[in-house]
């Protein structure tokens, strides 16, 4: 059966254990630069981001995430010593409907091993498709606001 839940790709996402260092080393060699979002920390769900920083590259959109390295979770466990490194977490894909996509991906038996409904209506889940793809895979519904915000993404 065919499965059009991917059909919403729109993003890389990497990680990073200091943002400022693998931004800098970017667009030192691919001549992007990054808008740095730090998310508020008493917004649920992004406990386990301290900092993101995003830029487009044509089409595609580029994540980078430096995680909270206090605890274990899961973008942390991809994390190495050396901070201009970035590594693949995830591809990113925009849904419309989140609990039909949260079922398909039950139903192809993926763990959902982070997911959030913020009050701004903003839906977010990672799927860990890491057996059959090699890395996780998050959906999202995009609220206005992050429809906007997705639009204000360029190549800074």
């Amino acid at each position: 059966m065919r499965q059009d839940i991917f059909a919403g790709f729109f993003q890389l996402g990497y990680v990073t254990k200091d943002i400022d260092v693998a931004c800098k080393s970017y667009t030192k060699k691919f001549g992007v630069k990054f808008k740095v979002v730090v998310p508020d920390e008493n917004t649920p769900g992004f406990f386990p981001v301290k900092r993101m920083a995003f830029t487009r590259i044509g089409a595609t959109v580029i994540k980078i995430v430096e995680p909270h390295l206090t605890e274990d979770n899961i973008f942390s466990r991809y994390v190495v010593e050396n901070p201009r490194v970035v590594r693949l977490h995830h591809l990113g894909y925009l849904i419309e409907d989140y609990q039909k996509a949260l079922r398909k991906l039950s139903l192809l038996e993926y763990d959902i091993p982070l997911k959030e409904t913020l009050e701004n209506g903003l839906e977010y889940f990672y799927a860990d498709t890491r057996n059959d793809l090699g890395h996780y895979s998050e959906f999202i519904r995009l609220d206005n606001a992050g429809k906007d915000f997705l639009a204000s993404i360029t190549s800074y």
